[in-house]
């Protein structure tokens, strides 16, 4: 089975670069402000990332831990469901092996989900607007796409950071 050319462009970039990283904006941190907990919510890897030794238990409990240890309460579900804005940190592992490539092509992202009131009608709520977010694109040699969480790792405490900035002096 041949995979589409755009994978093949996509990696092709990635190596050249060697990573491209993209930060939260200014109005994007200020989002943050008042925010006090959060439940993780990992999407579903791809069989070739769980193959390279991902998995998305480890990807939520590392970053529930680094979330605890920032002092950020981690919620359920459930709890979020209940917990105005239902603010939800989304992480996605999108890991991808061209056809006939040693090197995963891999995107991590994470991602601030919450309800937010459109400013031009108080009556509509937007339901899991993306209110912040940071992510990293880069390729990662087969062997090596479980440092992947070093880029996990990274990505939360920039969240972490930004958290804090917006609730200095809360």
């Amino acid at each position: 089975m041949q995979r589409p050319m755009y994978l093949w462009i996509i990696a092709a970039a990635l190596a050249a670069a060697n990573g491209l990283l993209f930060a939260a904006a200014e109005n994007h941190r200020q989002s943050l402000r008042g925010l006090s907990a959060v439940t993780v919510r990992v999407e579903r890897l791809s069989e070739e990332a769980r193959a390279g030794g991902l998995s998305e238990q480890t990807l939520r409990a590392e970053v529930e831990q680094r979330l605890k240890a920032a002092g950020l309460k981690v919620l359920t579900p459930s709890e979020a469901a209940q917990t105005p804005g239902r603010p939800v940190l989304y992480v996605r592992v999108n890991a991808r092996l061209p056809y006939g490539s040693d090197s995963y092509a891999v995107n991590v992202t994470l991602a601030l989900l919450q309800d937010v009131t459109a400013a031009r009608d108080p009556a509509l709520t937007i339901r899991e607007a993306k209110t912040w977010d940071a992510g990293y694109l880069r390729t990662w040699p087969r062997q090596s796409l479980p440092q992947v969480m070093n880029t996990v790792r990274d990505l939360t405490d920039e969240f972490v950071g930004d958290w804090k900035l917006a609730n200095a002096g809360r």
